[in-house]
């Protein structure tokens, strides 16, 4: 992985939505879905952002059947990197909003997830 591609990291989770989305894949296996009520943002939107995501290295995606599964992706040259951003920004976010409401919306709409999705534990 060239330096471009840790710039590339940076550069993906400079967006609010991408931290949300971001926030919400911390502990979790979500699709496009989940994410999509989670958020409260249109379809295409989330999917754009998660594109980014992945081409950045930061996500990875599971096709299962006709649904894609996103988690976060700590592997490759960068893992330690992507790790360490991810886990700081989850920190130091997880008490302010909008990112606490969209994990408690999260829980709170877990009945309309798919079954393969894994929610992430719901903090203090």
């Amino acid at each position: 992985m060239a330096m471009s591609e840790a710039v590339d990291i940076s550069d993906a989770l400079a967006i609010e939505m991408r931290l949300r989305i971001v926030h919400l894949l911390h502990g979790a296996v979500l699709c496009v879905k989940c994410l999509t009520l989670a958020l409260n943002s249109p379809q295409p939107t989330v999917s754009r952002h998660l594109s980014i995501l992945r081409k950045s290295g930061v996500v990875n995606c599971k096709r299962k059947g006709m649904r894609s599964y996103y988690s976060l992706d700590f592997n490759g040259h960068y893992g330690k990197l992507k790790r360490k951003l991810v886990t700081a920004y989850h920190n130091e976010l997880t008490e302010n909003e909008p990112y606490k409401s969209d994990r408690k919306t999260l829980i709170n709409m877990s009945s309309e997830c798919e079954a393969d999705c894994t929610l992430p534990k719901m903090n203090k």
